[in-house]
């Protein structure tokens, strides 16, 4: 019976140290440290918006002067005709900054579109909305506003 205690106590060793006992280092290692996981930048895609009357949906917003520019998920406008991004402020589909623009839709020449407009309140008038004339001016996208206004189609 001791020597049957004494193989198990060997048997026992062998497997706390490893078949060799080299393997192993003595004393035992303190833990390693964890390493934080690196956490992956957010993918930016472009913003889909979607007619709710009747489920058109697209990416291209267009300008008075039918120039496309579209949203992003980091909070750009992205002006499509050289592809410069410019920080952009929207919110819950309004375009949130000192312009008061949004994004809506309507038909030309037979076909359903996106619009950037103004939405204007004088006095609680709120009159027809006007698309918004935008141009790059330098390093800027910037609102022209010595145009005659441009009223969306259909108003």
């Amino acid at each position: 019976m001791r020597i049957l205690g004494v193989v198990a106590l060997l048997v026992l060793t062998q497997g706390l140290l490893g078949c060799s006992g080299r393997d192993v280092p003595w004393p035992p290692l303190a833990p390693s440290r964890v390493t934080p996981a690196v956490s992956q930048p957010v993918p930016v895609s472009v913003l889909v918006f979607t007619d709710a009357r009747t489920g058109f949906a697209t990416s291209d917003v267009r300008d008075a002067q039918e120039q496309i520019l579209q949203f992003n998920s980091a909070g750009e406008i992205i002006w499509t005709v050289d592809g410069r991004h410019f920080p952009g402020y929207w919110i819950n589909g309004r375009i949130e900054r000192e312009i008061g623009a949004e994004v809506v839709f309507a038909t030309k020449d037979g076909q359903r579109r996106a619009y950037l407009i103004f939405r204007l309140d004088y006095h609680h008038y709120e009159p027809p909305p006007h698309i918004v004339d935008l141009e790059v001016v330098g390093d800027h996208l910037v609102i022209i506003g010595d145009r005659p206004p441009v009223p969306l189609p259909g108003t």
